[in-house]
């Protein structure tokens, strides 16, 4: 168990899964609107890219919350998560 749906293309665990969930992110605007309601009650991640924008940019923010700037170096090693 992950506690996400962030399935990747290429699942190692299961890949007729991996594709099958990179099908459904493809086709988001075609499918039936019940299908849509139940991906999204489970939390489905329909754009990856999004999802790890977002983890980002909270660490920016802590970054920043923390050290007053976002000069943030290239070999950052600190990561409070």
């Amino acid at each position: 168990a992950h506690g996400d749906c962030l399935v990747p293309r290429r699942c190692k665990e299961d890949p007729p899964l991996g594709l099958w969930v990179m099908i459904q992110r493809n086709k988001h605007c075609e499918l039936d609107p019940d299908r849509i309601a139940r991906l999204d009650s489970i939390k489905c991640v329909w754009k990856p890219s999004d999802q790890q924008w977002e983890e980002m940019f909270a660490k920016v923010e802590q970054y920043q919350q923390r050290h007053r700037d976002c000069l943030v170096p290239k070999h950052y090693k600190e990561d409070p998560s």
